[in-house]
C-alpha cells in the first residue's frame, strides 16, 4: 500500500510541473531597444542589435509584427519594419532568441546575431561588425 502511495505522489508531481509548464519564446531581448534619430543619423538598438545609419533620415516610421505562442514556441514571431524615408526600409524577423534575418531596402543580407553592431553609410554600404556584407543570393546561407 505504502508503494501505491509514493507511486500516487510521484505521478501527481510529474502531471503537476508538466501542467504548469510553459515553452519559452524563442525571441531576443528588447528591454533596452531604442531609437533616435537626427536629419543625417539614425542611432538604434533593435532586437539587441545597435543600428548606426547615415544619410538623409527623414520621416522615420516602424511597425512591429508580434505574435506569441506559448504551446507552440516556434510559430511565434516578432517582425519589425523600420521606414526610413527615402525609399530606404530596414527588415528584422527573429528567428529564434538569438538570430535575426536582416534584409535592407529589400535585399536579403542574412542573419544578425544579438549583439552585433551594424552601420549603414549614406551610399547604402552595410557593414557589421566592421565587415562588409553584401545581398545574398537566393542559395547563399550566412550565419
Amino acid at each position: 500500500m505504502q508503494n501505491v502511495r509514493y507511486l500516487l505522489y510521484i505521478s501527481l508531481i510529474l502531471f503537476s510541473s508538466g501542467c504548469n509548464q510553459q515553452g519559452s519564446i524563442p525571441l531576443p531581448p528588447t528591454d533596452s531597444d531604442f531609437i533616435e534619430t537626427t536629419p543625417d543619423l539614425l542611432t538604434a538598438r533593435i532586437l539587441s542589435i545597435d543600428f548606426n545609419v547615415h544619410g538623409n533620415i527623414e520621416g522615420v516610421s516602424n511597425s512591429t509584427d508580434m505574435r506569441a505562442s506559448f504551446t507552440d514556441p516556434s510559430k511565434s514571431k516578432h517582425n519589425i519594419v523600420l521606414n526610413l524615408g527615402n525609399d530606404r526600409t530596414l527588415n528584422l524577423n527573429a528567428v529564434n532568441e538569438t538570430v535575426v534575418e536582416f534584409t535592407f531596402c529589400e535585399k536579403n543580407m542574412g542573419t544578425l546575431r544579438v549583439g552585433d553592431k551594424v552601420v549603414i553609410d549614406k551610399d547604402d554600404t552595410v557593414k557589421v561588425n566592421g565587415e562588409l556584407r553584401s545581398e545574398l543570393r537566393q542559395n547563399e546561407i550566412r550565419e
